[in-house]
């Protein structure tokens, strides 16, 4: 399982896909991206939303220890990641199934609505510029040279964040650089293993213009689940006493049998 932005394995959202997972009688692992959750900050390396270097040795590792199939659910940010990191791979990757919640498809699109106006852009983009920009600054301390920290600190903005810190950390020209090269909509024609796309259309944070209807259309290997209402990494029903998490039912019951979700699981026109 794979985290959102600034997450980690202790977030709720993980935490409960990884209690479902166990109920089944099933291996479950949460990955934690560099820097986030128990993941200590040392070298000058961050995380960005197409950074796919580890899922290999992950995954690898984790077929050597469990055997069997194996599947993968990746949240927000998690997904663009494992999304792009299939497409890179094709028939050589090392899942036999996946799916991928809210995910930031065109990387671009998200940032120009989360830098927009608004109470909830504005309360996302507080929240997570601020640890980020403190991570940010460890690195230009314990790295002099890797960034410039005045320049971190002035960071208001996504955009303003991916040019100054993803970019230079990363090797991208600016944000736009990074955005093109790692928006996961460009990568799923190259998705050769099942794979379940679930977004919901009052997503505050992806546009529902970004959802790739036409590549999950075009590809076998791409399935939709596509709900009126669910919000950002939420599919939430039932009441307020007993919630219930449809994205975990859901995200199990393809990883356990991906054909059936062959038939009748294309978007509406």
């Amino acid at each position: 399982m794979l985290h959102g932005l600034e997450g980690s394995s202790r977030s709720g959202y993980v935490r409960g896909l990884l209690s479902a997972a166990h109920a089944r009688g099933w291996n479950a692992a949460a990955v934690n991206a560099r820097s986030c959750g128990t993941s200590p900050l040392v070298g000058p390396r961050l995380y960005h939303s197409g950074d796919t270097r580890d899922l290999l040795l992950v995954t690898e590792r984790l077929r050597a220890r469990w055997g069997g199939p194996l599947g993968a659910v990746g949240f927000s940010m998690g997904g663009n990641v494992l999304l792009k990191w299939l497409g890179e791979m094709g028939d050589a990757a090392t899942l036999d199934a996946a799916v991928a919640v809210s995910v930031p498809y065109d990387l671009g699109a998200c940032a120009a609505a989360l830098d927009g106006p608004g109470l909830f852009s504005a309360l996302y983009r507080g929240r997570f510029l601020r640890t980020l920009r403190r991570k940010a600054l460890g690195v230009a301390d314990r790295h002099p040279g890797a960034l410039d920290p005045e320049a971190v600190r002035r960071c208001r903005t996504f955009a303003d964040y991916d040019h100054l810190v993803t970019a230079p950390l990363f090797g991208f020209r600016d944000a736009a650089d990074y955005w093109t090269s790692c928006s996961s909509a460009a990568f799923l024609p190259r998705v050769r293993r099942p794979t379940l796309l679930a977004f919901a259309a009052d997503d505050p944070i992806v546009p529902v213009a970004a959802f790739p209807r036409a590549a999950v259309d075009a590809n076998p290997a791409l399935s939709a689940w596509l709900t009126p209402s669910g919000g950002h990494v939420g599919f939430v029903s039932g009441t307020l006493w007993r919630p219930i998490y449809e994205i975990d039912a859901r995200a199990l019951e393809f990883l356990a049998d991906p054909t059936r979700w062959r038939e009748g699981s294309r978007l509406p026109a």
